[in-house]
């Protein structure tokens, strides 16, 4: 979604965002607000749930793919 003020982004390889974007950039700056990222994989399931560095890890993942 573009509006006059900003872009929103939404990458499809990362889960669907649910009420916010993952990935907002104001016009005319090179800045980009990045929200939400969890230890969710693309079906919003908890990576790897006893494992706090695989969770750290998919969570590097879905900022890596923002």
């Amino acid at each position: 979604m573009t509006t006059s003020s900003r872009e929103n982004i939404n990458p499809t390889t990362i889960y669907d965002p649910i009420d916010y974007t993952h990935i907002t950039i104001p016009k005319g700056k090179k800045l980009a607000f990045i929200s939400g990222q969890v230890a969710w994989d693309k079906n919003l399931d908890v990576v790897e749930v006893d494992d706090l560095a695989k969770q750290t890890n998919m969570v590097y993942q879905n900022i890596e793919s923002a």
